[in-house]
């Protein structure tokens, strides 16, 4: 996904850098190591946490649910981080890529980093006429436009990821009602996506 231009295109290479830095500082995952590698788990530590920062940003990622009383309450994404937390591990059975909120973070870094390397190369014409749509609007925004950094990119995706995948439920293996495997029985309300990453 995206690393044979990674290691053929400096300019490539430059914005899949910039995505995995911030990745790394603010949320303490490699988005290249996980692209190459598909971990089924990563474990952030205390030490990659970075103190009370990272911390902090994830505690604030919240969602709002529908109890059965038609009640709207705001919960948090990640119920198991707190100030004293030292760890939390991310994991899925068939690899993290499978995982919505890495999934798309590197389907929009691919998609920059593609676009950036045609730019480069002459073969975006100025004025030529470009959309996205769905995840395909914040490479637009990104790529085309040229009005969402890297940072912000992988702030607002990663989030919108984290979202949807906690949204949906998923069984021990990783399969959901959406997916086209055996069916799962969903059993929670859905949830909606709050508020954006600050």
């Amino acid at each position: 996904m995206g690393m044979d231009l990674y290691n053929s295109s400096p300019v490539a290479r430059a914005v899949w850098d910039s995505a995995d830095a911030h990745s790394i500082s603010a949320y303490s995952f490699s988005i290249v190591e996980i692209v190459r590698e598909n971990p089924r788990k990563r474990l952030s530590t205390s030490a990659v946490f970075k103190g009370q920062a990272i911390r902090e940003r994830y505690m604030e990622m919240t969602y709002d649910t529908t109890d059965k009383n038609g009640s709207i309450k705001s919960l948090p994404l990640f119920a198991d981080i707190n100030i004293p937390s030292l760890q939390h591990t991310f994991t899925h059975p068939k690899g993290l890529l499978f995982a919505t909120q890495f999934a798309q973070v590197a389907l929009v870094i691919t998609s920059r980093a593609a676009f950036e390397d045609m730019r480069s190369k002459g073969l975006v014409q100025p004025g030529a006429a470009f959309a996205g749509h769905s995840l395909g609007e914040f490479s637009a925004l990104a790529a085309v436009a040229d009005i969402l950094p890297n940072s912000p990119l992988v702030d607002i995706v990663f989030y919108r990821g984290l979202t949807i995948q906690h949204a949906v439920e998923h069984d021990e293996e990783g399969r959901s009602n959406y997916a086209k495997t055996r069916p799962f029985v969903r059993s929670s309300t859905p949830s909606r996506m709050a508020r954006t990453v600050s």
